[in-house]
């Protein structure tokens, strides 16, 4: 498994080193993009709606982060440390990164539940929010600091890390301006 882990990592890794322009494109996807998708979803999902819809999501991707990138990520790295490519390879990174063990991608544990919450409310952002999650789990790659199954490591502890999130918080979440029964048993807006 680990070769074909190297094999899709030198074919995706290839480019990197050639052109100014790709590797200016893959910093910014690798480094900056988090900074921008995450200014997106607080815009989008935080800061427009009713008050107890933009609780709820906060509340939700709030919590999805914390059980992926803060308990899943750190408990698995520990457990299965892999070294990161540029450690491996021995090569430098397009983007510094600290010797750390580079399975699951922290990147793709914050981001995907994020993206996962927005899609829940808002199906057309929310794709283009994880397709953007997944370029910057490509430009990693890319920049060399980590291995394609980190990226899907990383993606699966999102989804664990939002699913645990959501099951846990499903009967107090508001994730619709619809209207519902209110407490007295006539209609009210949530």
């Amino acid at each position: 498994m680990t070769s074909l882990n190297e094999l899709i990592f030198q074919s995706m890794h290839s480019p990197a080193g050639r052109f100014f322009i790709v590797d200016m494109s893959v910093v910014f996807l690798a480094r900056y993009l988090i900074y921008i998708l995450t200014a997106y979803f607080i815009f989008t999902a935080i800061l427009r709606g009713k008050w107890r819809k933009r609780l709820s999501l906060l509340s939700l991707a709030t919590l999805s982060v914390i059980l992926s990138r803060g308990i899943i990520v750190p408990v698995v790295g520990f457990l299965f440390y892999n070294p990161r490519p540029f450690v491996s390879l021995g090569f430098e990174p397009l983007i510094n990164h600290v010797v750390t063990s580079s399975f699951p991608s922290g990147h793709m544990a914050f981001l995907v539940p994020v993206g996962l919450t927005l899609w829940l409310v808002r199906r057309k952002a929310g794709t283009w929010f994880l397709a953007a999650t997944l370029l910057v789990g490509v430009a990693r790659v890319v920049a060399g600091v980590h291995w394609p199954f980190d990226i899907l490591g990383g993606i699966l502890s999102g989804i664990i890390g939002f699913g645990v999130a959501y099951v846990l918080l499903k009967k107090f979440l508001v994730l619709g301006d619809t209207r519902a029964p209110s407490e007295e048993g006539g209609i009210g807006e949530i």
